[in-house]
């Protein structure tokens, strides 16, 4: 796949998270807390859930990627 920023090569991989409640997209003024989040209340916040989210912080989570080494970008599909 070519980058649809600069158009050079991406590498094709995964995006992972270990040990954690989810993966999450987030407004830069939002945040996750210390106690469980929902969907909802990631929602709530502006946020999108990616991946989760999961009651126990022991769950692992791979979501297909595209990493642009050149200009330094992920593209993912959730």
């Amino acid at each position: 796949m070519n980058c649809p920023f600069c158009g050079a090569e991406m590498r094709e991989g995964n995006v992972v998270t270990v040990n954690s409640v989810g993966l999450f997209f987030l407004p830069p003024e939002s945040s996750i807390g210390f106690w469980f989040e929902t969907s909802r209340t990631i929602e709530k916040k502006g946020g999108v859930v990616l991946a989760g989210p999961y009651p126990f912080r022991f769950n692992h989570t791979e979501l297909p990627a595209f990493l642009c080494e050149a200009c330094r970008k992920v593209v993912l599909d959730y």
